[in-house]
């Protein structure tokens, strides 16, 4: 049985005192499903920096595909950098080389 916990909207609720007919057993007309959405690290056109091979890298965002095992961020010229790997800033990429480095 579907309940508030796997509506989307279930924190912003609980935040402001509501309670909707789902915990009665009824139906909410708010109701979406959280399992339906996945929150994406960027948008398509975005610049991005990303490190590999303790260099980094800047590309745009040409697509983004969802699998089972999360995100695939496309740059424009092809290469599928992994998302934990990825930058908006050149100074976010700096200092996760850094870390990496220690």
């Amino acid at each position: 049985m579907v309940t508030c916990k796997d509506c989307l909207h279930a924190e912003v609720c609980e935040e402001y005192g509501e309670v909707f007919s789902l915990i009665k057993g009824g139906k909410c007309s708010l109701f979406k499903d959280r399992a339906r959405f996945v929150e994406v690290p960027c948008k398509l056109g975005d610049e991005i920096f990303y490190t590999a091979m303790g260099k980094i890298h800047q590309a745009v965002v040409d697509r983004i595909e969802l699998y089972d095992e999360g995100v695939a961020i496309i740059t424009a010229d092809g290469y599928c950098p992994d998302s934990s790997i990825c930058y908006h800033t050149q100074e976010e990429a700096e200092q996760a080389l850094k870390e990496h480095e220690k």
